[in-house]
């Protein structure tokens, strides 16, 4: 969610010099590259287009008890399902100086007009709140402030641009924009801290909305 025009172009640069989709085609090409963990997919790519896929929460480290885990959210802007087996999730810092890369490697199929969401969490061992684990790829926590970068076999899908990641609660697009756009989540002021508590908080912590429509953001 660049903040502004300048924000966009200093991202744009960012990925066309090779800091982002660079990495991701090479990873998931013949033989490994510095930074990948895995051998290359053998699954196909998810047949998508730019805005098919939307950023619509990310839910950061936290800074008290938290049993939900760090989880990115997705929506499926499309009118039909998608299996995202292939789907590649890049995590940019916004200077440049580190990124992190995650593969979708099993079939995961999002409904159209469903909230899909990645975590931080052991694949095929995923609480319920979490589609797919991306633990294997990247066991570190998320950077506080990035860009993430969806692409699939190399075309450029959405991008969502973040600062200060709240330590209570998650980050959400705005719920009142509904359906969610990739345009939408490119505007900072659409975007709001989602932190309300409910009766499990203390024990497990803030929860944010994974897998579910946003709440509207307070005005």
């Amino acid at each position: 969610m660049p903040t502004n025009a300048q924000d966009s172009l200093h991202l744009a640069k960012v990925l066309s010099d090779g800091i982002g989709l660079a990495f991701l085609i090479a990873c998931s090409s013949s033989g490994l590259v510095a930074g990948c963990s895995h051998e290359p997919l053998d699954v196909p790519c998810p047949t998508v287009s730019e805005g098919d896929l939307v950023v619509t929460e990310i839910h950061g480290p936290q800074s008290g008890e938290d049993q939900y885990g760090e989880w990115v959210e997705v929506y499926n802007a499309t009118g039909r399902t998608i299996d995202l087996a292939g789907l590649s999730v890049n995590f940019i810092k916004l200077d440049g100086s580190s990124e992190r890369a995650m593969f979708i490697r099993s079939s995961v199929n999002l409904d159209s007009g469903a909230y899909g969401v990645f975590g931080r969490q052991t694949a095929g061992a995923e609480p319920e709140h979490v589609d797919y684990g991306y633990k294997s790829d990247i066991d570190s926590k998320l950077f506080d402030s990035a860009a993430v970068e969806i692409s699939s076999c190399g075309e450029f899908v959405d991008l969502a641009v973040y600062r200060d990641l709240p330590t209570k609660g998650s980050l959400t697009l705005n719920g009142e924009i509904s359906p969610p756009t990739a345009a939408a989540n490119d505007d900072d002021v659409n975007w709001c801290v989602d932190d309300l508590e409910d009766e499990n908080t203390e024990q497990m912590g803030v929860r944010g909305t994974p897998q579910e429509e946003n709440p509207v953001c307070a005005k």
